[in-house]
């Protein structure tokens, strides 16, 4: 009874000592597998609210911020120390909202612009303006990059079958000559091995025409060799070492006639060779005809006007143009023009962008009833490019009143425009 008892004992504690080994084992691999985790992942980004408004230059975007961490689930104990046991990733979402002024200035600089989201995003905010107008230079730049690399894929594209067709060609003639060179070597090891058993049938056939050997052979062999050796032996030597000199000078025949083959596969490969160059350097020079025109493209490609020194005076620039020039005072006159019936507006400011941008029209939209029904009614497919205008600067009131006079004579904007007066007097 005591035995029975003391062998379950012992069989309960292997039970658990196993048991626990199991678990020490299962905590130390647990342990072990969250060694070098990754607790982070990068931020996702996407644009879940887009508006522009044009007349005012103003953007409006809401972009929602994803980022992904781990959070410790647990923690396990070995030997003593506690080791966290991270969980499956977490996201966190937020939404971060930009206003953004599309001045000129900052259309140019949006790419770089200080802002990380709205540098992230500046490709889809100058897209989704979709307005070619408000494109600018580094976007036109970078079309015309992608363009570039488009046609250039085209021309490799179209040039890879023959160039590809013609360097097979080439391999497939040296692998010809390469073979044919390999059984010229084996040709003329084969010819050693000829000539070498020639010889030896010579040599045998000499020793029996010789009479001093064959004497000495006869005593030396006690007369077996005179009974061996016969002169139909030494005719069956001469023949066999002339057959074996026919074979040898066929063999070199055969050498002959494939060194004449290899020269017509190496002239064949001289002219695909000089195919292949005429087809890569073509391919080449419309490669470089390509690149050439559109990095002449992509060098004239002018930056929106930023400031004031970028405004051509003395001519007609578009007003969505002048509206996306940064805000500086200018002292001068104005021509207003409607481009659907040529009618005019003269003025005179202290502040010439602040009078035309701001009082006459918000932006691109009127704000003044004197425009607003040729506004209203146009036809123009977009209104943003029905008026254009002309800055003239001036240094005082006295150059101000007196250019505005003339304006409106040469622009006949009192009687077939939009000027109620004829200027001040």
């Amino acid at each position: 009874m005591g035995r029975t008892n003391f062998g379950i004992t012992n069989m309960k504690r292997a039970i658990s000592s196993a048991s626990a080994y199991q678990k020490a084992r299962e905590r130390k691999n647990l342990i072990d597998s969250q060694d070098n985790i990754e607790l982070e992942k990068p931020d996702t980004y996407e644009v879940s609210h887009f508006d522009f408004s044009k007349e005012a230059r103003v953007c409006h975007i809401d972009i929602i911020v994803v980022s992904y961490k781990r959070t410790i689930d647990r923690y396990v104990t070995q030997d003593g120390i506690k080791y966290p046991i991270y969980g499956e990733f977490k996201e966190k979402r937020k939404t971060e909202k930009r206003v953004l002024k599309l001045t000129n200035e900052n259309l140019e600089l949006l790419d770089k612009n200080d802002d990380p989201l709205l540098r992230r995003f500046a490709l889809y905010i100058v897209e989704s303006i979709n307005d070619d107008s408000l494109k600018p230079s580094w976007y036109l730049k970078k079309e015309l990059e992608k363009s570039k690399k488009e046609e250039l894929s085209k021309v490799h594209d179209e040039y890879k079958p023959s160039i590809t067709s013609l360097k097979d060609e080439i391999n497939k003639q040296r692998r010809v000559i390469n073979d044919n060179n390999k059984k010229i070597d084996s040709i003329k090891n084969t010819i050693l091995e000829k000539k070498s058993k020639k010889d030896n049938f010579n040599k045998k056939a000499s020793i029996i025409n010789n009479k001093v050997l064959l004497i000495l052979a006869i005593i030396f062999s006690l007369g077996i060799y005179a009974i061996v050796k016969s002169k139909r032996r030494r005719k069956r030597y001469e023949l066999k070492a002339k057959n074996l000199d026919n074979n040898i000078t066929a063999l070199y025949k055969d050498i002959d006639f494939i060194d004449e083959e290899n020269t017509r596969f190496e002239n064949d490969i001289i002219s695909i060779k000089k195919s292949l160059d005429e087809t890569i350097e073509k391919k080449n020079q419309y490669i470089r005809t390509i690149e050439q025109d559109y990095n002449d493209r992509i060098n004239n490609i002018q930056p929106l006007p930023t400031t004031v020194n970028d405004i051509l005076f003395n001519d007609f620039i578009q007003l969505k143009d002048f509206n996306g020039i940064k805000h500086e005072r200018i002292i001068g006159c104005y021509v207003i023009r409607n481009k659907e019936n040529n009618k005019c507006y003269v003025g005179q400011s202290k502040d010439v962008y602040k009078r035309i941008c701001r009082e006459h029209f918000k932006g691109t939209k009127v704000n003044n009833i004197i425009f607003a029904e040729d506004y209203y009614n146009s036809k123009f497919e977009n209104r943003d490019d029905l008026f254009e205008v002309k800055i003239i600067p001036c240094a005082n009131k006295n150059e101000l009143d007196e250019k505005e006079k003339s304006l409106i004579g040469e622009y006949d904007s009192f009687n077939n425009g939009y000027n109620g007066t004829s200027g001040n007097n």
